[in-house]
């Protein structure tokens, strides 16, 4: 045993602080994403289903690893009642049973998304192959995950059968990360094949960078898989990571999808700045455009972010006319 200085500190504190904070951020971006695509855009497809699943399966990720501060997480092992030990490896099992899970939900999201926003029949052939490979990849782990111990209930009685976790652990993260840079890398000569001036298609192809964020908590959350004496002490770094990870993924993947929202916000604030005529021609430039919105109920609101981007040019060259009667998106 390392030299300890209190050996009943606890930082349970620290692990609901955390999960909560992160938690919290994930819901509203997931929630601004479904204002967006079911008040304003009006339309909900699969990849807005798939992060709400997502999310619910967050939030049961979280809370397993909040709980588990009830049966010794975040304390050192060395004061636990031995008979809380079960109760927090099978708590710890169902946790990493929903990330897993979780992952592979979220690069589902990401995928539905390019399926919908950048579907040419070329391109979704393309995202089909790259899809089969990283669901194959992603179920496999949950069902790895699930059967690590024969029988299941070894996980935390002891006895049976189990695949060592170290080696699970980091083929897991590292097969994970390489299927989050495939997902993060597919849209990118797509979008750089669009018909957009170059500045356009940097801060584009920047808003789907953004995914990288998640990749470089990925890689740093591996220097906390490790199994010691002192393990449900020890675990908390790995375990606020790991909540950490996926409430980044899950936001990622909707920051692209609020372009309607904030433009909405930007257009409302300039309105009320200019005063009352202002305000009138914004009304009667949104409802336009509202009715446009509601007789393409299919389209999506990347299509749509995409379509003005490719008109960007047009809109330059009304500046002029635009001072008078703002055409923005809503």
């Amino acid at each position: 045993m390392d030299q300890i200085k209190d050996l009943h500190e606890s930082r349970a504190s620290t692990v609901i602080a955390v999960t909560t904070f992160v938690l919290a951020a994930a819901a509203s971006v997931v929630g601004a994403r479904v204002y967006t695509r079911a008040f304003l855009i009006r339309t909900m497809g699969a990849d807005d289903w798939m992060a709400i699943v997502s999310m619910l399966m967050i939030v049961a990720c979280g809370f397993c690893v909040a709980w588990n501060t009830q049966y010794g997480l975040a304390q050192h092992i060395y004061v636990l009642d031995p008979t809380l030990i079960p109760l927090y490896l099978r708590t710890f099992y169902v946790s990493i049973v929903f990330y897993n899970a979780t992952l592979a939900c979220i690069k589902l999201t990401f995928l539905l998304q390019y399926y919908r926003a950048l579907g040419t029949k070329q391109n979704r052939r393309l995202i089909f192959i790259a899809g089969a490979f990283v669901t194959s990849w992603s179920f496999s782990q949950v069902f790895v995950q699930i059967f690590i111990c024969t029988p299941v209930s070894a996980f935390w009685e002891g006895g049976g059968k189990c695949i060592p976790n170290i080696p699970q652990w980091y083929i897991n993260a590292g097969g994970n990360i390489l299927t989050d840079i495939m997902i993060l890398l597919l849209p990118l000569p797509i979008i750089w094949q669009l018909k957009l001036i170059k500045g356009q298609k940097v801060i584009l192809v920047g808003i789907f960078c953004l995914g990288f964020f998640t990749c470089a908590i990925s890689i740093f959350r591996i220097k906390f898989l490790r199994l010691t004496e002192d393990f449900t002490w020890d675990n908390v770094d790995a375990a606020c990571w790991s909540i950490g990870e996926l409430s980044s993924g899950i936001v990622c993947a909707c920051l692209p999808t609020l372009r309607p929202l904030l433009g909405k916000g930007a257009y409302a604030y300039g309105s009320s700045s200019r005063g009352g005529g202002g305000s009138d021609t914004l009304a009667s430039s949104s409802g336009k455009r509202g009715s446009r919105m509601h007789h393409a109920p299919h389209d999506s609101q990347e299509e749509m972010y995409i379509s003005s981007l490719r008109s960007g040019g047009d809109a330059e060259k009304g500046t002029a006319s635009a001072a008078a009667s703002p055409s923005g998106s809503s």
